[in-house]
């Protein structure tokens, strides 16, 4: 009775052990509908200093300094799949509901719809890649399709995820490149690394917590230029639907660079919140 009482329970440790493993991927099904929403919200201070007569120019031109600029961006997608079709591939469709700007600058608001808005993505998925076949759109021309077949393709599974199983307190870093663009100027070409601290494994959803360090590429741009930033937020992990259904990310960035003899110096924070519901 005791050896066996003793196997029982040795038996629920290992099971319950195995289960606080979990191999993360993410992955398209077929025949799923995919609700994708996202808002991104800058905030940005910009200031010159230096030259004053060129200062004075650019207050004469009805320029406001500091200039403060509010951008509110949203996008909703609907991707469709179908059955697996005889090349192992899964049909889909992705619609893009919505797709708007609102951008409030020294306190005059615009609102405008992307050229995004009602395009239709036709192609298949090979696990978490899609492959396009075409885009339809009466906004878009050709330049600009290539342009968005371009994000799309690398919009997809944008966190890579080892491929060990991972346990609660494991971790793993990525590196994306990222780029601001500066009127009049060279862009900023930046470097983003994120930490993922995987804090939790349920029955139906995983929880990561993230740390973001932004960092300038220096051999992309020159010494005078200067930038930083941090940030932290949350990722959520559906573990049925293989899908990241929820990320939340808070970061705060510096930056410096001489335009000519003016310096110009801007502070950001950027808030950035994505939900995907499967059905």
């Amino acid at each position: 009775m005791k050896r066996l009482l003793f196997l029982l329970l040795a038996f629920t440790f290992v099971k319950s052990f195995a289960q606080e493993a979990v191999v993360f991927k993410i992955q398209y099904l077929p025949s799923k509908s995919y609700k994708m929403s996202m808002d991104l919200d800058v905030e940005s201070i910009m200031n010159f200093s230096g030259n004053q007569e060129k200062i004075d120019q650019i207050k004469a031109s009805g320029t406001s300094l500091p200039i403060t600029v509010l951008n509110l961006t949203q996008m909703a997608t609907t991707t469709t799949t179908s059955p697996t079709n005889s090349k192992g591939l899964i049909p889909a469709r992705i619609v893009f509901d919505k797709a708007t700007s609102k951008n409030t600058i020294n306190g005059k608001e615009t609102s405008v719809d992307q050229p995004s808005l009602g395009l239709i993505v036709v192609g298949n998925y090979d696990v978490n890649k899609i492959i396009i076949d075409s885009l339809v759109s009466d906004r878009l021309d050709a330049a600009s399709k290539d342009a968005m077949r371009t994000v799309i393709e690398n919009m997809q599974a944008s966190i890579k995820f080892p491929e060990k199983p991972m346990r609660v307190g494991d971790t793993f870093d990525q590196e994306v490149p990222m780029q601001i663009p500066i009127a009049g100027a060279n862009p900023f070409n930046m470097t983003v690394k994120t930490a993922y601290i995987l804090k939790s494994i349920g029955k139906e959803k995983a929880n990561f917590d993230i740390r973001i360090l932004v960092t300038l590429n220096m051999d992309d741009n020159n010494s005078e230029m200067a930038a930083e930033g941090a940030g932290d937020g949350l990722v959520e992990y559906d573990i049925r639907d293989m899908q990241i259904s929820r990320t939340v990310s808070n970061m705060e960035m510096t930056l410096k660079m001489m335009i000519q003899d003016l310096q110009l110096e801007g502070k950001m924070k950027i808030k950035s919140t994505q939900e995907i519901s499967v059905n």
